[in-house]
């Protein structure tokens, strides 16, 4: 999995692998979930999980609003058509 600045210092691209082919012939969607570790060298305590459903058929998405000066735990789990997640994958970016 990579986290990309795509020109914006609150935004980045994340992509990721597709799955194994065990699980890419059930997949319904990827759900992405990230939320804020650290803000100014500051660990955070307690903070938000945001969330975003992900088509099968890609494999990147682009988070924006994010804050400057802050690191993220973005993860990314394959979701199969009867609701079960499978593996994640967890990442680790900082803006």
């Amino acid at each position: 999995m990579t986290a990309i600045s795509h020109g914006s210092p609150t935004g980045i691209t994340v992509t990721w692998d597709k799955p194994r082919d065990k699980v890419i012939d059930q997949l319904s969607h990827y759900q992405v979930t990230y939320q804020t570790i650290c803000e100014a060298g500051k660990p955070v305590v307690n903070s938000s999980i945001l969330s975003v459903n992900v088509s099968a058929d890609l494999r990147r998405v682009s988070l924006d609003e994010l804050t400057t000066y802050s690191t993220y735990k973005i993860k990314v789990e394959p979701v199969t058509l009867d609701g079960k997640v499978q593996s994640n994958k967890i990442f680790i970016a900082g803006m």
